[in-house]
């Protein structure tokens, strides 16, 4: 995933309508839909 701040890499664990929730290693973050630029699945 391409985010305004840089590459971000995880599994998406859950979508909401204004953000999404990413798992990476032992972190989940929450990003905004409006940050992304764009996504690549695996």
């Amino acid at each position: 995933m391409e985010t305004f701040r840089g590459p971000v890499r995880g599994t998406i664990t859950d979508v909401k309508p204004d953000h999404v929730l990413l798992q990476t290693d032992n972190s989940s973050f929450f990003l905004r839909t409006q940050q992304m630029i764009w996504v690549m699945p695996s």
